[in-house]
This record gives C-alpha cells, structure tokens and sequence, in this order.
C-alpha cells in the first residue's frame, strides 16, 4: 500500500441541506488540489467525503452521476474523509480559502521539491 498522504483541508463551507453537511476543497500532498468534495451525513451514520462528480440525464430520463476523482486505496478514502471531519468539527464558521493561500507553493517544482524534503536549494523548476 502506498503512503497515505497529508490532506489539509483549504476552504470549507459548511451548509444544512439535508445530509449535505459542507463543501470541502482539499489540498492532497502539495501537488493537487480537489474542490467540491462534499461532506454527508444521514442520519446518526458517521460523516463521509463524495469526491466530485458530474451529472446528466441519460436517453431515458435518469439522472446519471460519474465520479470526476477516485482513490482506489481505502485508507486515502478515510484519511480525507477524517481530515474534512475535524475540519467541519473545528470550523463551525467555515474556512475561507484565503485564509491558507499563502501556504501554497509558488511552482510545481517547489513542491515536488518539498515534498521531497530538498528544500529551495538549487536545481531546475
């Protein structure tokens, strides 16, 4: 299995729409960025993450999803889930995506270069 990322939540809006809890937008690793990612919740059941999707009506008239973004390793799946969790639990208010721009990366290259532990020395971006 390979190893589970770091997911910091960078935005979230929370909502009460049945058992839509909040939009999430989620910085895997440095390297991507995944927005409307949706926090549900029916129920009692525990709180789980819906990565995006798209929807259309197919010949017959049925609405139809597809998932846009899928992690086929599970703990991914619950490590973004318990990420947006504690950031709903901790964040009542929300986050706004302004808040945590300045964290990201200026380049890829600095990214991967952190990601890495190089830190800004030389090389090519």
């Amino acid at each position: 299995m390979a190893k589970i990322p770091k997911f910091e939540v960078v935005s979230l809006t929370p909502l009460e729409a049945g058992a839509l809890k909040a939009y999430a937008t989620v910085r895997v690793a440095s390297l991507l960025t995944i927005s409307e990612i949706r926090l549900i919740q029916n129920g009692q059941q525990a709180p789980w993450c819906s990565l995006p999707q798209k929807s259309w009506v197919d010949d017959g008239g049925k609405r139809r999803y597809s998932t846009l973004v899928e992690f086929h390793e599970k703990a991914w799946r619950e490590a973004l889930t318990a990420a947006v969790v504690e950031a709903w639990q901790d964040f009542p208010q929300g986050i706004r995506p302004v808040e945590t721009i300045q964290q990201r990366p200026a380049s890829f290259g600095e990214a991967v270069r952190e990601k890495a532990g190089l830190g800004q020395s030389g090389g090519h971006s």
